[in-house]
């Protein structure tokens, strides 16, 4: 690295960006896989963030016709609150010149939550959730069958619902201990 025959390889530190460029005026500075991949996935997440409340609208205007509202009624509930209140704190340190990480350390949140407030023009809501399909999900009906018929033994459930083609591990068919 120190005669100029390889690049030494970036990790987004200016101070080993410094020292490399002391240490070896010839070499090609450049960034490793890992950290291309970092630096455009945050550059997406924060692009989308920014579009998130346009996307938001658009995709409302699509769906009205076919949704109900959660929650119809013109009260925020406690978690909207909460939400507007730590946006518009964010909101307010941003103006005033603060960095990411030092409203992350002055309002105790992660940089992750403070990333997710900071770039955007309102409040973000809270998305409705899915179900995730689950290897199990074709044989609730059955499990709930069995242990209202008194089987409460996962070795003999999860070999009954594997003669019925399931994939997946015992474990996933044992009680939470």
């Amino acid at each position: 690295m120190g005669n100029g025959d390889g690049p030494p390889f970036s990790n987004r530190s200016q101070t080993y960006a410094k020292g490399a460029q002391l240490g070896a005026p010839k070499a090609l500075q450049v960034a490793d896989r890992w950290h291309l991949l970092k630096n455009l996935g945050e550059a997406l997440e924060h692009w989308f963030l920014r579009l998130r409340p346009k996307l938001t609208q658009v995709l409302s205007t699509v769906e009205a016709g076919n949704q109900v509202p959660v929650n119809s009624s013109a009260e925020p509930t406690l978690g909207q609150h909460n939400r507007q209140v730590r946006f518009d704190e964010i909101q307010n340190l941003k103006k005033q010149g603060l960095f990411l990480r030092k409203i992350a350390k002055s309002l105790k949140l992660s940089r992750q939550t403070i990333r997710r407030y900071a770039f955007v023009e309102q409040c973000p809501q809270v998305t409705n959730r899915t179900h995730s399909k689950t290897l199990l999900d074709n044989y609730i009906g059955h499990l709930r069958k069995r242990l209202a018929d008194g089987c409460h033994n996962s070795r003999i459930l999860f070999e009954e619902i594997q003669t019925m083609g399931y994939q997946g591990s015992r474990s996933t068919v044992e009680p939470a201990g």
